[in-house]
């Protein structure tokens, strides 16, 4: 069977473009290795055949042992006989040879002089071959090329044909699919539509920008992931849209679908009978039964043609042929929106028959014609029950559905508000902000105004009005239902407030807030409206409140009254039952124990803030619960659990209120990225700078700097680490640690500039445990390396000896370690310092912190006399890189490529590369002995 190597779709953390360029090289290094290669680029149109085979060509090039020979089948030549071997004489540089092919032209006579003229005796280094449109070969070219692909491609020939789907039966698309097939050597790759993370990776890799899945989705939806049309929105984006991109919820972008899209080719080729089939299906939007299905043809008086949709791929049956859906959302999508309004609801009121539940009543709406009392009595308890169950993906397209059919204007008022306390609810305001117009055009009452003014905040740089908060602040509740109402619009005017860069407002607010929400009714009993019972949770917005006020504190710096504050409050969170709101007072609680020095308590409640979220739903600082656990992580040495955190919840951060958490994540990616040694950090860097462009504060605002100077201590940069943390690029940060300013002494001790140092380090030893913390190295060690650089050895002894004891952060700790062995190296106390050395590298290698692992090597050998493998083994290791030098010592410990790729964090595709790179380089033809090279001693 043919193999698909390192298919370009599959590779999670690169973007499609740097996808395409890894499966390139890859491929050409497979080929050379084999003696040749034929390759089928295949897909449906503007998915990205052309720059995949673009991609091979730059490959090439850059490889130089391979000459290039590109050809391009030509649509308007395909009846015209040969024509594509004359293109391929021509591309390929025969000058004497004039083909001039006749009615009697032999095509077998016409291939063997092909392998003659433009292969000669098979001795040539290497030749590719790109040819791109295929499926436009003419019939006697094909002919030719059956004969003459099998015969060349193991004489060093790389072939690779990029040909559209579906392949047409005879086609010579799909003589190249059985090909292939029938090869364990060649391989194809389908190219299909990119999804959500394939664009935000594109973006990031274009702009250095945190995009997030919902806006992602936007631009898949409006191109159907065609390729062609992502990357030129996202090389089109301007500064502006990159902005409205990170910091909102949709895209600044639409692009008109078309009515004959590549999508609808598949579809547009079946009978009308099977078209009819998959038009059902695809209507459906999710899986269905054959019974269903037969029975829902009934009713429309057709017959059920499955097989054909199921042979073009455009429907997709289950493994025991019972269940049915179409193959691509996507598809469905485009199928559904080709369709004639009274088709499409003629097909949505036979699914309402054949289904149940929420799909039955959806499946009403969509297919009924007028709004009438039933339907409106079924979406109020529908709603009403969907709402208490948390299930507001499905109320929300219910309603969606209602309001596309109501147009009596107090019929449709209340779908729109209760569509919006929905998704406040739900914590997703930002998903309807389309219905602002409706709510901002009826008769104002104070449900509509809470409505507006929460729902307008959601907008990139729109606040709450002054005057609007100043006036329903004022207002007098005259029932329990405006009591409910004033007290949540006072608890959100406090948490929008806090959003803003001047926040002295705030404790007034807060005063305000609290009387509001004490008069506010503690049950939903007593409301009128049942609508708005969620709201109802008295305790919980005052246990908020105050733990806000403590933030309050902590953001002026006094960390006394957070100390002293935290006990009651930790104990009122105890008592209090899970609820989103209960999650919202942890994370308060977990930002004030990283700001007191107690990250290890940190850790414990940000951990249990985070599972209690994922058991009641998201709070409204549902990124921030996160962005502190993983931080905490880090902090503890814990790099994989936090990169594990970061792939499973990275995506939830960027649709949740707490928008400055995105670029929170990339601040900790670029950190993890910088201590683990990995080479592709651009994007992170740039996304971690815009955290601290953010207007207002939240969580340690100083991440995104403390992260470059990670990076910049990893790569030795200490100048950068002296103009990262200048007065001038710090200025303005108020709620910090000042973590920074650590990374800014060693680098001014590297510098040489002692006496900046000096003062500096006495600032910190003033400020430790309040407004500096110790968890980016202890005031002993940098005392020890002060007066290290002062000559002052006795002093510098004593505070490593200090130094080395603090081992709550295991970086940290084993950077002192290494630093302390280095100092008792230049003293001459070798066994002692090769002891401590050992001992650092056995904690950075422990917590996979390898972009320090190579000085400390490096400092290792040096304190040993030198390395303990054979000189010779050592040399050749030496022409490693350090990644390959990493993969090497890996597989010498046995594992296999996808326990390397997961400890490194890359794809098994780039393990494969590095394994090649490492055989060829050292000259072995395996890996066993690299292994042995790794583990052969030194002989005395």
């Amino acid at each position: 069977m043919a193999h698909s190597s390192a298919n370009p779709v599959k590779n999670h953390s690169a973007s499609p473009v740097q996808q395409r360029r890894q499966w390139a090289v890859e491929a050409l290094r497979q080929a050379q290795e084999q003696a040749g290669m034929t390759v089928l680029i295949e897909g449906l149109a503007g998915m990205g055949k052309t720059c995949l085979l673009r991609e091979l060509r730059t490959a090439a090039l850059d490889d130089g042992r391979w000459s290039l020979v590109v050809v391009h089948a030509d649509e308007f030549e395909v009846g015209e006989p040969y024509s594509f071997i004359e293109r391929i004489v021509a591309a390929s540089g025969v000058t004497d040879w004039y083909f001039e092919p006749g009615s009697l032209t032999d095509p077998i006579a016409v291939a063997r002089e092909c392998i003659r003229r433009l292969f000669g005796n098979g001795s040539h280094p290497g030749r590719v071959f790109l040819i791109d449109d295929a499926q436009w070969i003419d019939h006697q070219s094909h002919r030719v090329l059956r004969y003459l692909i099998p015969r060349i491609t193991r004489r060093q020939m790389f072939l690779a044909f990029s040909a559209r789907t579906p392949h047409e039966s005879g086609s010579f698309g799909e003589f190249l699919q059985a090909l292939v097939a029938d090869s364990h050597l060649d391989t194809s790759i389908h190219l299909g539509p990119l999804d959500a993370h394939a664009v935000s990776c594109l973006i990031a890799e274009r702009h250095g920008a945190v995009v997030g899945p919902a806006i992602a989705q936007q631009i898949v939806d409006e191109t159907e992931g065609s390729f062609l049309e992502i990357d030129s929105i996202v090389s089109g984006l301007t500064p502006q849209d990159v902005e409205q991109l990170q910091l909102g919820w949709q895209s600044p972008t639409r692009v008109g679908h078309e009515a004959n899209g590549p999508l609808l080719r598949e579809f547009k080729g079946l009978d009308r009978a099977s078209q009819a089939t998959a038009e059902l299906i695809s209507v459906a939007g999710h899986v269905l039964t054959r019974t269903q299905i037969e029975a829902a043809a009934e009713i429309l008086d057709e017959p059920v043609h499955l097989d054909r949709a199921i042979e073009a791929g455009v429907i997709t049956e289950s493994h025991d042929e019972e269940h049915f859906h179409t193959r691509h959302a996507l598809l469905a999508e485009a199928i559904s929106e080709s369709l004639a309004p009274e088709r499409a609801r003629a097909l949505y009121r036979a699914l309402a028959e054949v289904t149940d539940g929420y799909r039955s009543l959806r499946h009403r709406l969509l297919g009924a014609t007028h709004w009438d009392a039933q339907l409106q009595t079924e979406v109020r308890r529908y709603a009403s029950v969907a709402a208490s169950e948390r299930k507001f993906g499905s109320a929300n397209e219910v309603l969606r559905a209602a309001l596309k059919l109501v147009t009596e204007p107090a019929a449709r008022i209340e779908l729109v508000e209760t569509l919006a306390l929905l998704h406040l609810q739900a914590r997703t305001g930002y998903l309807v902000l389309d219905l602002l117009p409706d709510i901002e055009q009826q008769p104002p009452n104070l449900l509509r105004h809470l409505l507006a003014q929460i729902l307008s905040a959601h907008r990139v740089g729109v606040e709450v009005s002054p005057r609007a908060m100043k006036e329903i602040l004022a207002t007098a509740p005259t029932n329990a239902d405006e009591a409910t109402i004033l007290g949540f619009f006072a608890f959100m005017v406090v948490l929008l407030s806090m959003r803003k860069a001047d926040t002295s407002a705030v404790p007034g607010l807060i005063e305000r807030a609290r009387t509001l929400v004490a008069a506010a009714p503690a049950s939903g009993e007593e409301l009128t409206d049942s609508r708005l019972a969620w709201m109802v949770d008295r305790d919980g917005r005052l246990l908020v409140l105050d733990c806000y006020s403590m933030v309050q504190d902590q953001q002026q710096g006094d960390l006394d009254a957070v100390i002293a504050r935290l006990p009651a409050l930790i104990a009122r969170i105890d008592r209090t039952p899970d609820s989103p709101l209960k999650v919202d007072a942890l994370v308060a609680i977990a930002g004030a124990q990283v700001a007191i020095g107690r990250a290890d308590l940190a850790r414990v409640t940000a951990e249990q803030s985070v599972e209690i979220l994922e058991r009641v739903g998201e709070p409204w600082a549902a990124g921030t619960a996160r962005v502190i656990l993983g931080h905490c992580m880090i902090l503890g040495g814990e790099l994989r659990a936090a990169v594990e955190l970061m792939e499973l919840t990275e995506a939830v951060t960027h649709s949740a209120l707490d928008v400055e958490t995105r670029f929170g994540w990339a601040a900790l990616r670029l950190m993890v990225s910088a201590i683990a040694g990995h080479e592709d950090t651009d994007f992170y860097v740039e996304a971690a700078r815009r955290y601290g462009e953010i207007d207002w504060e939240g969580y340690s605002p100083d991440l995104g700097v403390i992260a470059e100077c990670e990076l910049a201590r990893v790569r030795g940069d200490h100048a950068e680490t002296l103009r990262l943390t200048s007065p001038e690029a710090i200025r303005g940060f108020r709620s910090t640690q000042h973590g920074f300013l650590t990374y800014r002494a060693l680098a001014l001790i590297e510098h040489g500039e002692v006496a900046e140092a000096q003062h500096l380090i006495a600032q910190l030893g003033k400020w430790r445990g309040k407004q500096w913390q110790e968890y980016w190295g202890s005031l002993d060690w940098l005392n020890a390396r002060l007066a290290q650089a002062e000559g002052d050895l006795q002093t510098a002894r004593w505070h490593f000896q200090s130094a080395v004891e603090h081992r709550n952060y295991p970086l940290q700790h084993g950077l002192a370690l290494a630093d302390y062995g280095r100092f008792l190296a230049q003293q001459g106390e070798d066994a002692e310092a090769q002891e401590v050395v050992h001992s650092a590298t056995a904690i950075l290698a422990g917590i996979g912190a390898d972009g320090y692992l190579p000085r400390v090597r490096e400092l290792a050998d040096s304190v040993s006399g030198g390395s303990t493998r054979h000189p010779e083994a050592q040399r050749l290791l030496d022409r490693l890189t350090e990644r390959e030098r990493q993969v090497a010592e890996q597989l010498a410990k046995g594992r296999s490529n996808p326990q390397i790729a997961d400890s490194l964090v890359v794809s098994v595709a780039t393990v494969r590369s590095h394994i090649s790179n490492i055989l060829r380089k050292l000259g072995l033809s395996s890996r066993a002995e690299v292994a042995r090279l790794i583990g052969e001693p030194r002989k005395e």
